[in-house]
């Protein structure tokens, strides 16, 4: 006798033996129970699905002879003539060489003879999809008001080609991709009832590399066994099946994140020696980092990621040591180097991969903007008040009002104070004031009302000069009319009305803006201020932590 392949011999014969379609299993048996089948039904979804078996099986209980529910039973003679499909009544149609107006028209014409022997013809066409316009043109009134013995059920791999006259007649069933973890489990039953002995690790192999398919999976499982015998051990199936190991993929990815170019090639020679395709170990890379990627961010990723427990913790492991931008930087490299760089198009994509690997393992973790921002906060925070003096007054100065002393020992003047023109008293009487009384000065009034103030307008306010800042009278000088047009003067009233307790009369003064100060002014500054300056902990943190350094020393003018 003929050998009988494991997806043909383990083929279900009642709904209750199919595997992950449950929520279109449920809906036949209901509609079969309460009388409510439909005239033509379109199942859709990926290869090797049960699309087939189930249009099988819902032939088999429209035609079962047994006495009693459920139906259909899987052993009486009808059922077992519609498995092997020698039912006279139960025509199985392939779309893809029976696609013309011809075979249609003849098809209308067999429809309304009686069925031989069970209560209903069953047309399967299968990939119908695969049909002439014409052809579903012709279909269409037969398949609208067929006669009463006669069921239509059409399978697809791509419901999107069928035309919407035709899927608007028939009830739509989409089947899923069947989950690993369910495909493992239909492997392993299978492999006990054969008597194979495999692993957890080799089956899992075969149904990821599967893609949802369980026929693939039981084809896969048919292939290992003419290799390695009964006893499949897990090399055994990657090298029957021509497989990349995951365990490779999984140090190559744990490498490459530790930052070792060495280990990495290492790996990448040994994918290499085992014949693996250069591409497919790229993809594979890739398709892993992606994983990384949906365990950092995903609140439930195991919804996401087709993974069992102990590979899901394997991947958070490995994820809670690296930053999401360094696993997006990855996933961007790594997809350029497949679509980019075109590797099976190259004579030697070896050298490109290779070269891809070292370049992953010498990049810097990735640090995300938003802990920059922290740190240079924190920073900010730990200058204290004599950084808020520094940013009033507009100068470098200390806590303290004072610079730190030289080597010498001698304290130098302040960097506010060092060049003491006339000019200067309201910008120094002004950082007085905000040095002693922070909440009540013209810029604690300009923090306060930020929020609540449009950005040009902000803009306006602070490059303006406030000559008086009190509760009874506010005075500003903007440099032309626009500015002063500008402002809102009432809305500006009431903020400084909240600000200080008291509504102040507000003057507005046009002053033009006086002329920039000759270079050799900027340079009065004495050595020593510079010095001081560039000693300051405030600078000296700054250099430190954004890596920055003091260009030009201007002093306050």
């Amino acid at each position: 006798m003929a050998y009988l392949v494991l997806a043909r011999k383990y083929r279900p014969l009642t709904f209750e033996d199919v595997v992950g379609q449950e929520h279109v299993t449920r809906t036949l048996t209901n509609a079969l129970s309460a009388g409510r089948v439909a005239h033509a039904y379109l199942f859709a979804g990926a290869r090797g699905v049960g699309k087939t078996t189930v249009a099988r099986l819902l032939a088999m209980a429209l035609n079962c002879r047994a006495e009693e529910p459920p139906r259909p039973c899987g052993r009486c003679a009808s059922c077992l003539e519609i498995s092997a499909g020698q039912a006279v009544d139960v025509y199985e149609i392939d779309g893809a060489s029976n696609r013309g107006i011809d075979e249609i028209r003849e098809l209308r014409e067999t429809v309304r003879y009686l069925p031989t022997q069970g209560a209903f013809k069953v047309y399967i066409i299968d990939e119908v999809h695969m049909l002439t316009t014409q052809a579903f043109n012709a279909l269409l009134k037969t398949l609208e008001e067929p006669p009463a013995h006669v069921i239509f059920i059409f399978a697809t791999t791509e419901a999107h080609k069928v035309p919407a006259t035709i899927l608007s007649r028939c009830q739509r069933y989409d089947f899923k991709r069947i989950p690993l973890k369910e495909t493992v489990g239909r492997l392993e039953e299978i492999a006990s009832l054969e008597s194979i002995e495999i692993g957890q690790g080799a089956l899992r192999f075969i149904a990821r590399e599967a893609e949802g398919s369980l026929r693939d999976a039981l084809s896969l499982l048919d292939q290992a066994v003419a290799f390695a015998g009964t006893k499949i051990s897990d090399q055994a199936v990657s090298e029957a099946l021509g497989l990349i190991d995951r365990g490779l993929i999984v140090d190559t990815a744990r490498a490459l994140l530790g930052g070792d170019a060495g280990l990495a090639l290492e790996l990448a020679d040994r994918a290499y020696a085992f014949g693996y395709d250069t591409q497919e170990f790229a993809a594979r890379l890739l398709e892993y980092i992606r994983s990384l990627v949906v365990v950092k961010v995903a609140r439930q990723p195991e919804l996401i990621l087709d993974l069992l427990g102990d590979e899901l913790e394997e991947l958070r492991d490995l994820a809670s040591g690296a930053s999401l931008e360094t696993l997006n930087l990855f996933f961007d490299a790594l997809l350029r180097g497949l679509a980019d760089l075109h590797l099976r198009r190259w004579s030697q994509p070896r050298l490109i991969l290779e070269s891809l690997l070292v370049r992953l393992a010498q990049t810097e973790p990735v640090t995300a903007i938003a802990e920059l921002t922290a740190r240079l906060d924190a920073l900010l925070e730990a200058a204290g008040p004599s950084l808020k003096l520094l940013q009033a007054a507009g100068a470098d100065v200390p806590e303290g009002g004072a610079s730190p002393a030289p080597e010498g020992g001698t304290q130098a003047p302040s960097a506010v104070e060092a060049n003491p023109a006339p000019e200067t008293a309201p910008a120094r009487e002004e950082a007085r004031q905000e040095a002693a009384s922070p909440a009540r000065t013209w810029t604690g009034f300009l923090e306060a009302a930020r929020p609540r103030i449009m950005p040009l307008r902000m803009a306006i306010l602070e490059k303006a000069r406030c000559s008086s800042f009190g509760p009874e009278r506010v005075a500003l000088e903007v440099t032309n009319k626009i500015e002063a047009g500008y402002l809102d003067q009432a809305g500006l009233m009431d903020l400084l009305a909240d600000y200080l307790a008291a509504r102040p009369r507000l003057e507005v003064r046009v002053s033009p803006a006086e002329p920039e100060p000759a270079v050799a002014g900027k340079a009065a500054g004495k050595p020593e201020d510079e010095e001081a300056a560039r000693r300051h902990p405030a600078v000296q943190s700054a250099e430190r932590v954004l890596g920055a350094r003091l260009k030009e020393f201007i002093p306050n003018a």
